[in-house]
C-alpha cells in the first residue's frame, strides 16, 4: 500500500484530475491491489460528485439556468471558486477532519525564540544574510529561506544536522508545515535524546505529530524518551492527555 503521504498526495490530485499518465498507471495498480484505498477512491469521487450536482442545483436556482453566453461570465467564475472550496473541505473530511492540534504563528515565533535565545552559543552570527542573523531578528521566513538553499546543495538525506535541526523548527513553527519538519527533524534523532543533535528533539517531533493527529505515535515518542509532560505545549498535553 502507498504511504499515507503518497495516498494524500494523489487523492488531491486525482480529483483535480493532474495525475501523469505514469501517476495513473501506478494507482490502477495500486487500487487493484488494495481495496481499502479502493473504497477511499470510490468514496472521493462519489463525495466530489455529489458537491457538484449540489453546486449546479445552486445555481440553477439562482439564476433560472446556466447558459454559455448570456452574461454568465461570473456566475462560472463562482462555481468554479467554491468547486475548489469544497475539493478542499472533501479532502480534509475523508482524512478524517480538521486538525485537533494548531500553533498559531506568534506562539510559533515564540518557541523559535525561546530555543535560538538557548542557543545562542553555538549561534555565531556569520553577516547581515546569514540564517543565524535572520533568526536573531525573527525574520523567520527569510531564514528559511536560506537554509533551504543551504540544504539544496547537499546530496546526503542526513548530512549537516544543524541546518536540518534549524530548518526543521522554522518549517513546524514558522511555517506551519509539520510534514517537512518530519522529515528534516526525523534525521537529527538519536537513540536517547542526549545522543540527539539536541535534547529536545523528541519534544519537537512528538508535537508535529500530534499536529499531524498521530497519536499514538505522539505517545510512544513521549514514552520511549521520556519527555516530561510539562515540557509540553498546553494544546500538545490537552490533545494527548
Amino acid at each position: 500500500m502507498m504511504t499515507e503521504r503518497k495516498d494524500e498526495d494523489y487523492l488531491e490530485r486525482f480529483l483535480r484530475q493532474e495525475l501523469s499518465k505514469e501517476e495513473q498507471e501506478e494507482l490502477s495498480r495500486q487500487l487493484e491491489e488494495d481495496d481499502e484505498l479502493a473504497r477511499t477512491y470510490a468514496e472521493a469521487l462519489a463525495v466530489q460528485e455529489s458537491m457538484r450536482n449540489k453546486i449546479k442545483q445552486a445555481v440553477r436556482e439562482q439564476t433560472g439556468s446556466l447558459q454559455p453566453g448570456r452574461g454568465n461570465t461570473l456566475i462560472y467564475y463562482g462555481l468554479g471558486f467554491l468547486a475548489v472550496l469544497l475539493l478542499s473541505a472533501l479532502v480534509v473530511f475523508l482524512r478524517g477532519g480538521g486538525p485537533e492540534v494548531e500553533i498559531n504563528k506568534a506562539e510559533g515565533g515564540e518557541v523559535i525564540a525561546r530555543i535560538v535565545e538557548r542557543e545562542k552559543e553555538n549561534l555565531p552570527i556569520a553577516g547581515p544574510a546569514s540564517w543565524q542573523y535572520l533568526l536573531y531578528q525573527k525574520r523567520y521566513d527569510e531564514a528559511l529561506a536560506v537554509l533551504d538553499s543551504l540544504l539544496a546543495g547537499i546530496e546526503s538525506p542526513c548530512e549537516n544536522l544543524e541546518l536540518r535541526y534549524y530548518a526543521g523548527l522554522l518549517n513546524l513553527y514558522a511555517r506551519g508545515n509539520p510534514r517537512k519538519a518530519q522529515e528534516l527533524l526525523e534525521c537529527t534523532l538519536g537513540p536517547t535524546a542526549e545522543q540527539s543533535f539536541r535534547p529536545d528533539v523528541p519534544l519537537h517531533l512528538c508535537t508535529l505529530y500530534a499536529l499531524e493527529g498521530e497519536r499514538e505515535k505522539a505517545l510512544g515518542i513521549l514514552e520511549e524518551y521520556q519527555i516530561p509532560r510539562d515540557g509540553l505545549l498546553p494544546q500538545v498535553a490537552a490533545y494527548l492527555f
